[in-house]
């Protein structure tokens, strides 16, 4: 993913209209449907503020791909007790936070399911380890005890 995504200030409250605005926008048209002026509209901000932070359509839907999988993937890294050796209260407590994320940003699992289809397996893990290196390892298998599950 572009390295300027990282300096978008995701807590900015107009950015943060922006991205819940485009995961709604998005989540509910077709990419070709899915419209800028809806999501500015949508997010009560000028057409200019939102070209200030991305080049166009296509940029904006791939900063949404960026900015999923940062959220889920670093939502586990800080809340996941990994002093927890127990399998399954390790994947509760993943699930659980990605809940977490989704309740924040309500469209973004619809968006998520809508366009990983046409990503391929490989290049979601791709970024989510370029995002976190070794998090798809370590949520599986650091610290667990796996005596209590069946072969």
């Amino acid at each position: 993913m572009k390295q300027e995504y990282e300096n978008i200030d995701v807590k900015n409250e107009k950015v943060d209209r922006i991205i819940r605005a485009a995961f709604e926008v998005f989540a509910t048209n077709d990419l070709e449907k899915a419209s800028t002026n809806s999501v500015v509209k949508q997010a009560g901000i000028s057409r200019g503020l939102l070209y200030h932070y991305f080049k166009d359509k296509q940029d904006l839907f791939d900063f949404l791909v960026y900015f999923s999988i940062k959220e889920i993937v670093t939502a586990m890294e800080e809340k996941i007790d990994w002093q927890d050796t127990d399998y399954l209260n390790r994947i509760r407590q993943a699930i659980a936070h990605k809940f977490e994320v989704m309740d924040r940003y309500p469209y973004m699992m619809d968006f998520f399911d809508k366009y990983s289809r046409e990503m391929t397996t490989s290049g979601i893990r791709n970024q989510v380890e370029k995002i976190s290196p070794g998090i798809s390892d370590k949520v599986f298998t650091h610290n667990l005890d796996f005596s209590r599950v069946k072969p």
